[in-house]
């Protein structure tokens, strides 16, 4: 007992219960941290899937020229444009496009191109101004507007609902304006920190700081109030013996304090370690989070802009008096 350098069995004993603390807690960061990735990964292949779907949906109404026949469970509209007759229904969890023939007025079965799949529930609302139409006079339709709802496939049970409004453009009409739409809402905003420390509420207190204060009286506190702290831990036979090296300690008049070489220093490493991990693995989850939504706010701008172009030129196309100018 004269070289009172590196640890003592108690000493190790409480490095390793909180270093397995510490381990525990950083093991469930992880674990949330990659069910969030997985969770936005999901969101981002919905969205993805929903807005070509809708946008498909959405030029369809918007050229159509007349309706044939509508029904609202399972929903579908036939619909005829400048190449003919089609249809957009819901087949099961599938949403399908149809060519039909030019008399048709029913959907034929086991047919049509699959647009959408994992569909829970698909509707079709329409409007004569902020009234509902009741079919008839093609020109008293001022706006369609399609309701689809997607089913997660990680399990989850949840569903998403996506809602586009399409005024249609080549019927002459004068319904009115159509009815407001009010945008759904996401709910159940957490707190990633407190999510990661099992609190159900944002309100409640993170208990992660609880282990902090212990963790700063293990490593940084004069052993007095230490060996206190690792007592209420281990319990009365752990507290016992401590007491007992402590009172010999006293009895030989050395410092604890000054043979615990590398006490403080491999704890922190320990800690920084762990930490790092964490970091390390967040920056990656953060930055394709980030990647994905990039891609597809610069996705609509590129729809957009082309769209825009594409009209441009058509304008500039049919204006013109002359079909052999410049």
């Amino acid at each position: 007992m004269k070289n009172q350098s590196g640890f003592t069995l108690i000493e190790i004993v409480v490095s390793l219960i909180l270093v397995g603390m510490m381990a525990a807690i950083a093991g469930m960061g992880i674990v949330t941290g990659t069910k969030g990735y997985l969770f936005a990964k999901e969101n981002s292949h919905m969205a993805q899937k929903a807005q070509i779907a809708m946008a498909r949906i959405q030029r369809e109404l918007l050229e159509l020229t007349g309706i044939a026949a509508t029904q609202v469970d399972p929903a579908f509209i036939i619909y005829n444009n400048i190449t003919g007759r089609h249809a957009i229904a819901r087949d099961g969890v599938h949403v399908k496009l149809y060519n039909l023939a030019a008399n048709a007025t029913n959907i034929p079965v086991d047919a049509g191109d699959i647009l959408i799949d994992n569909v829970n529930d698909f509707t079709l609302n329409y409007f004569q101004g902020a009234n509902s139409w009741g079919g008839g006079n093609i020109q008293l339709l001022s706006a369609i507007q399609a309701n689809l709802v997607m089913d997660r496939t990680d399990e989850s049970g949840e569903t998403v609902t996506f809602t586009t409004t399409v005024n249609p453009r080549n019927t002459n009409n004068f319904g009115g304006v159509p009815t407001d739409t009010t945008p759904f809402t996401a709910h159940n905003y957490d707190c990633f920190i407190t999510t990661a420390a099992a609190s159900e509420s944002p309100c409640r207190a993170i208990p992660f700081f609880t282990l902090l204060i212990v963790a700063f009286a293990l490593f940084f506190l004069p052993h007095r109030y230490k060996y206190i702290v690792a007592g209420k831990l281990e319990g009365w036979k752990a507290w016992r013996l401590k007491r007992r090296l402590w009172s010999r300690h006293q009895r030989l008049g050395t410092s604890i304090l000054k043979g615990d070489k590398g006490n403080v220093l491999i704890g922190l490493i320990v800690t920084m370690m762990i930490f790092a991990a964490l970091g390390a693995g967040m920056v990656a989850m953060t930055g394709t989070s980030t990647f994905s939504q990039v891609t597809a706010n610069t996705t609509s701008k590129a729809y957009y802009l082309a769209e825009s172009g594409f009209r441009y030129a058509a304008s500039q196309y049919l204006n013109q008096g002359d079909t052999d100018a410049d």
